[in-house]
């Protein structure tokens, strides 16, 4: 992956067992990984440390009201990453026809 990812970005995992799973980008672990979460299998209390080169950008700011509560260190609930996901799910299968 090339681009650069910010907090409240969304990523499509394209290796491991999580592969063709939505998740949020919640922090990062050092210039190689990305800390993911989306709320149901991963927590964002728990979330999961993922090579840059296994992810996919799918959306640079999946939800400006998430990614401003990540930059402000306010705490993001789990609910909110599902609904945020889900929309964003919804919205991308209706522009690619499904």
């Amino acid at each position: 992956m090339n681009d650069t990812v910010d907090r409240g970005g969304i990523v499509l995992s394209s290796a491991g067992h999580d592969k063709g799973k939505f998740f949020f980008v919640i922090g990062t672990d050092g210039d190689n990984y990305l800390l993911l979460a989306d709320g149901k299998f991963r927590p964002i209390e728990k979330p999961k440390k993922k090579k840059i080169k296994h992810c996919r950008l799918c959306a640079q700011c999946g939800s400006e009201k998430i990614a401003e509560k990540l930059a402000g260190g306010v705490k993001v609930e789990n609910a909110e990453l599902r609904k945020a996901l889900n929309m964003f799910l919804s919205e991308e299968g209706m522009k690619l026809g499904k």
